[in-house]
């Protein structure tokens, strides 16, 4: 498998892929060859033409249906452009050689984009322990000769008696509900769109990662680690569970999925605008040790609670000190 990174940007339905930023994202750092797109090629890969790639586009673009259009070259670089129900994805994969070689500009080129244009949501990490982190297969561990020692494994809710790897155990598992990316990752950005989820102040108040920085419009840049290919150090996966725990994004993904797990003691509670006692839709309480951390309630020192709208904005919020503390 080869070494490569992952770059995901999700940006609102609104946005247009033919903006130049957007669609020359995969140009600037390969030479495409192949194309695909339903309007162009039926959808298999075929030799690739700038104009029709384009006039494919600006078609599909012109019609309330979804797509998913895409270049690669001979080398293992691609680009990809889907338009979904709710959002628009661009999902770009590069060789490490080419990431290493121009990591500040690719860089510098996510940190324009998901300031300039309606992004919810970007990340970047190694594609090969992305696959890895969220593979459910154990035949693959067989396959690429890879030890199981340490992997947790459940039964399939799907295939009666099969055993399937428990990706909830992985660090650097990912969730997506309604469209949007939950997860622990390298490096990712959040913008105004993400803050109906987890509130701006819990994720700009993560310490534990190399960076967190504030850019312009409202975005939050956190990087984890200093290198991506440093994901398998134990310091670094840690960091990945930090970030789970502070912004409680297992529990905030799994109730948008519905699959919310009732806990006598939880870690972040979720409560909907029925519980909501000062106009939010939507009520979150963390809960804290006395050094501040996110821990289960029975343990908690104090809490902080947000009511949020349907922006993402928090309209309230109050913190308190637990009852016999």
């Amino acid at each position: 498998m080869k070494n490569r990174v992952l770059i995901q940007i999700t940006f609102n339905y609104e946005t247009s892929v033919l903006e130049k930023d957007i669609l020359q994202i995969g140009t600037k750092f390969f030479v495409p060859s192949k194309m695909k797109g339903k309007a162009i090629t039926g959808g298999s890969y075929r030799k690739y033409n700038e104009k029709k790639f384009i006039d494919g586009l600006v078609k599909e673009e012109k019609t309330d249906n979804g797509f998913i259009y895409g270049m690669k070259d001979e080398l293992g670089n691609w680009v990809t452009f889907t338009k979904a129900l709710h959002y628009v994805n661009v999902s770009m994969c590069l060789l490490d050689a080419v990431y290493d070689d121009k990591m500040i500009q690719i860089m510098n080129e996510i940190d324009t984009i998901v300031c300039k244009y309606n992004v919810i949501v970007a990340r970047v990490c190694s594609l090969e322990d992305d696959f890895w982190q969220n593979n459910e297969d154990p035949q693959f561990y067989e396959v690429y000769g890879k030890s199981m020692e340490g992997i947790k494994t459940k039964y399939s809710t799907i295939y009666t008696g099969e055993q399937i790897i428990d990706v909830e155990y992985n660090p650097g598992h990912s969730h997506i509900a309604n469209e949007i990316w939950f997860g622990s990752c390298w490096s990712m950005w959040f913008s105004k769109g993400y803050y109906k989820f987890i509130p701006k102040e819990v994720l700009e108040s993560f310490k534990s990662c190399f960076k967190n920085d504030s850019l312009k419009d409202d975005v939050i840049k956190i990087v984890l680690h200093p290198r991506v290919w440093d994901f398998a150090l134990t310091e670094n996966r840690e960091k990945q569970w930090a970030f789970r725990r502070w912004t409680g994004i297992d529990e905030v993904a799994h109730y948008y999925m519905n699959q919310s797990k009732i806990s006598n003691d939880p870690a972040v509670s979720i409560d909907s605008e029925v519980n909501c006692q000062h106009g939010g839709l939507k009520r979150i309480t963390y809960f804290f040790d006395n050094k501040d951390e996110i821990v289960p309630k029975s343990k908690a020192y104090k809490s902080k609670t947000y009511e949020l709208d349907e922006t993402g904005t928090v309209i309230w919020s109050s913190e308190e000190l637990m009852e016999n503390k």
